[in-house]
């Protein structure tokens, strides 16, 4: 949270001096709100989440303390609770009324208003975060110049991976020039070059080259080509001697390169912590370019092959309350209608009208695969949509337990950083915060005493979990065992996996689809298992096959799970293949050829391709002569009758 969206409650009977201290503390950066009665207190805490009150011990008609004591019972736990009083000094009656309340601490009046302010800033230090701006708040930024995004993304370092499509964007959308330099928690640096928002260049520990399999996917060349120019002595690039050999155009280098360009960005997000720095430079301008028109359907991409569903939640989790304005159409709609997240993407934005919160939304389109996070997150990232200021104060208790079972079932089984949605790679400072934002509404003693007994109990058991998830992870020292079991065990299961995995491949190889379907299926279930592993899910699912019944279902389902494929995993004959497959799957024969053609196209001896491509071609031409002879039937019938005629 941002100072602005910290509320505080002053109930003060003294005119005089409950205005200085909405005076002082508005200055200061918080929201805050006075009011010198109890009643007028607890309508306001019915109506608005506050983070601190600062209650006057000596209000008229009512004791402070006894208030206190009801907005303890209205807000829970997380609210701060100061008391003052400038007729009860006794340190022992403090100390009982804190006891009583659940209390922060008490200042006697006259008191220093300096230190004061001094004592609130530290009680609230954990929820805030950098005064400078979080990158994330920028989503309910009407209007940030290339400065305020600068400083949004400096202060936010280090960001988490996912944060990185969004850093791309904004510098995009801002016509930056400059170099952003990217290094990981590993210490592997990267750097994304841009010219007037366009990028330009980007540099990687990885210098593998997809240019020659690109060449060959998009038909500009062919293999034979290309392995006859990959086995000369020149030591020019290859597309540099294709053009010389008079196999290539200009031209088609520039639009691989590009293409090679996106792939090169995909590999850099990643579930990890990265260290980011924009510096302006003057740099020339390039003929080969990615624009900011051109990375709509990339982030689409990025979020359904990289992003994970604990990510998404975490993000989420500290706007649910938000209401979601307009702002624009589906930028590159046309672009996207293949993306599994679009049709769900168009109901959202259909559905926004102002006033509908973020967990509204969710819950709507919340299902047990349900893409409404990675849609909505799409709309925010490419300013489709923005987050409104102010939040909604969540009261129905229907609303409330489902909100809480979609949590539950998003962490079902998450280790300790699943369970707070971050990345082994988090910071004390994200961990801190993550927890104080699933405590506003999990905790138990926020839940009212005439809830439903099933959220007082999924509310107890949930923050139990979290709990235990914070008591060590908070902990320095705690946390380092922590990582380090993890990473042992991690190590010791995708070892396994890796076992598993080839074994299915053998079987998809010999025929045994069944058996690779098998255990594929269960591979599935390991995180952090390759991301190549949808490749050949998808395959073995194929031949397994379905009922007739099933079949558009599976369709869709397949459609997701190829989706999750990276980029960079995608330019292979095995995954050519599997998308042929799909196709061929799905009744679109003409798509389904022309991957079938690139797997080939790609491995001459891929013996799987050639006879599904031969298969495929048997069935195309008997239908096309099934269609003659049907169509020379009725055309002799035709004829036949108007010359008996």
């Amino acid at each position: 949270m941002t100072k602005g969206e910290i509320r505080i409650l002053i109930v003060e009977d003294d005119a005089s001096q409950g205005q200085a201290l909405q005076k002082a503390f508005k200055k200061a950066g918080y929201d805050t709100t006075w009011v010198s009665n109890a009643k007028e207190a607890l309508n306001q805490s019915q109506m608005f989440e506050f983070q601190l009150a600062l209650v006057d011990c000596m209000l008229p008609k009512v004791n402070g303390v006894d208030l206190a004591k009801q907005l303890r019972k209205a807000a829970g736990a997380n609210l701060k609770i100061i008391l003052t009083s400038g007729v009860m000094k006794d340190p022992l009656f403090f100390k009982k009324a804190l006891g009583d309340i659940d209390g922060t601490g008490y200042f006697t009046k006259p008191f220093d208003l300096d230190h004061l302010l001094k004592a609130v800033d530290d009680h609230l230090k954990d929820l805030i975060d950098d005064d400078r701006g979080e990158l994330t708040q920028l989503f309910s930024a009407q209007k940030a110049n290339l400065e305020k995004k600068l400083e949004a993304i400096e202060s936010s370092n280090p960001i988490h991976g996912f944060n990185l499509p969004y850093v791309i964007y904004l510098l995009a959308q801002s016509d930056a020039t400059g170099t952003l330099d990217i290094e990981s928690e590993e210490k592997d640096t990267s750097a994304i070059s841009f010219y007037q928002g366009k990028i330009i260049q980007v540099h990687l520990p990885d210098t593998t080259s997809y240019m020659g399999v690109l060449l060959v996917e998009m038909g500009f060349t062919s293999s034979t080509e290309v392995e006859s120019s990959l086995s000369s002595s020149e030591k020019k690039p290859i597309g540099q001697r294709l053009i010389d050999a008079g196999a290539l155009s200009p031209h088609a280098v520039n639009i691989v390169m590009q293409e090679q360009m996106a792939i090169r960005l995909s590999k850099i997000i990643k579930d990890t912590s990265l260290s980011v720095r924009f510096t302006k430079k003057d740099l020339a301008s390039s003929e080969v370019a990615l624009t900011a028109t051109q990375l709509p359907p990339l982030i689409a991409d990025w979020i359904s092959s990289k992003f994970t569903r604990e990510y998404l939640s975490q993000f989420f989790q500290q706007w649910l309350d938000h209401p979601i304005k307009k702002q624009s159409e589906i930028l590159c709609a046309e672009k996207l209608t293949d993306w599994p997240a679009f049709k769900i993407a168009e109901q959202i934005l259909r559905k926004v009208d102002g006033s509908t919160s973020a967990d509204e939304l969710l819950s709507e389109f919340s299902d047990d695969n349900s893409l409404a996070p990675h849609a909505l997150y799409y709309l925010l990232i490419t300013q489709s949509l923005s987050f409104a200021g102010l939040k909604k104060k969540t009261q129905d208790f229907a609303g409330r337990l489902q909100r809480l079972k979609r949590l539950e079932k998003e962490r079902e089984n998450a280790n300790y950083f699943g369970l707070l949605g971050l990345p082994m790679s988090a910071r004390s400072k994200d961990i801190h915060r993550t927890y104080h934002e699933l405590a506003k509404f999990i905790h138990p003693d926020r839940i009212e005493p005439e809830a439903p007994k099933e959220l007082h109990q999924l509310a107890q058991s949930l923050f139990a979990r979290i709990s235990e998830a914070y008591q060590v992870l908070s902990n320095d020292e705690k946390r380092r065992e922590y990582v380090t079991e993890l990473e042992r065990g991690r190590a010791d299961e995708l070892l396994a996996s890796e076992e598993k995995f080839e074994s299915a491949k053998d079987h998809l190889f010999k025929g045994r689809y069944k058996e690779a379907y098998s255990i594929l299926r269960e591979l599935r279930k390991v995180k952090g298992i390759r991301a190549d592993l949808n490749i050949y899910y998808v395959w073995a699912r194929i031949k397994v096959g379905c009922r007739p019944e099933d079949r558009n279902k599976l369709v869709m389902k397949l459609s997701e799970d190829l989706a999750r494929v990276p980029s960079e995993d995608r330019h292979n004959a095995h995954y050519f293949y599997t998308k042929g497959l799909f196709y061929a799957f799905a009744g679109q024969v003409s798509k389904a050829r022309m991957h079938l053609s690139n797997a080939i196209n790609v491995d001459p001896k891929f013996t799987q391709a050639k006879r599904e491509f031969i298969n495929l071609k048997g069935k195309v031409d008997a239908e096309k002569t099934s269609i003659g002879k049907d169509l020379t039937q009725v055309m002799g019938l035709f004829f036949g009758r108007k010359k008996t005629g």
